[in-house]
């Protein structure tokens, strides 16, 4: 039908799609099969995407990088909450694929992680680039297996606790600067780096503090990143 021939025709095209891979009309098959489940769960509704795709159907159409429960499990429900329009070419699905691998790969420690832009294509909402190295340390924290991040629900709730975190953190350096009050080793280098601030190290903290502590250096002079 017009409404996944695209899809189709564009992961014929798909380098890891070979003539060997359709040889047979029941690899055709299988491939439509597979294309009509990404596209009757596209709807733009989520929480209907029935039946589920398998990592066998992700290989099937040429996706690559989904090859764990986890990663199954949140491109499914990624795919479920987009619209037709957002998986309609092989190369999109597999942009979904490699931001859905990078989170899991971040949950077990691994690099590189992931990026600002591929949680945003996952439309997780309020990722700067401020607030990324704290969404990324509250992403490792949860289990190395994937399954602190393997749902949408799960991944906004981590998310959502590293943008506070961060912002937590530009709070504690900002009240610092207003009270005066900040000291050779507070606000610690763990604090700079929660709220996305480069190039703070031990051997340049006390600096930094110390002029947090100047009267010309107030609140509102370090509320941002």
């Amino acid at each position: 039908a017009d409404s996944n021939l695209a899809l189709i025709n564009s992961i014929l095209n798909d380098a890891d799609v070979t003539g060997a891979s359709v040889d047979t009309v029941k690899e055709i098959q299988d491939i439509v099969d597979a294309v009509n489940k990404i596209v009757n769960a596209a709807d733009g509704v989520a929480g209907n995407n029935s039946p589920a795709l398998t990592q066998e159907d992700y290989a099937k159409v040429g996706v690559n990088n989904i090859d764990t429960p986890a990663e199954v499990s949140l491109l499914n429900q990624v795919i479920d909450g987009k619209t037709k329009d957002a998986v309609d070419t092989a190369q999109e699905l597999q942009d979904l694929a490699n931001a859905v691998d990078a989170v899991i790969r971040t949950a077990q420690g691994g690099t590189p992680a992931v990026t600002e832009e591929q949680l945003k294509l996952l439309d997780l909402p309020g990722v700067t680039p401020g607030n990324l190295p704290a969404i990324i340390d509250a992403i490792k924290k949860t289990p190395d297996d994937g399954t602190g991040v393997d749902t949408i629900a799960e991944l906004k709730k981590v998310v959502s606790d590293g943008v506070v975190a961060a912002q937590t953190a530009v709070n504690t350096i900002s009240n610092a600067a207003e009270a005066n009050n900040a000291t050779a080793s507070t606000p610690a280098v763990d604090v700079y780096k929660a709220a996305g601030v480069t190039g703070v190290a031990d051997s340049n903290l006390a600096l930094i503090n110390s002029i947090l502590n100047d009267a010309d250096v107030t609140g509102a002079s370090v509320d941002t990143v």
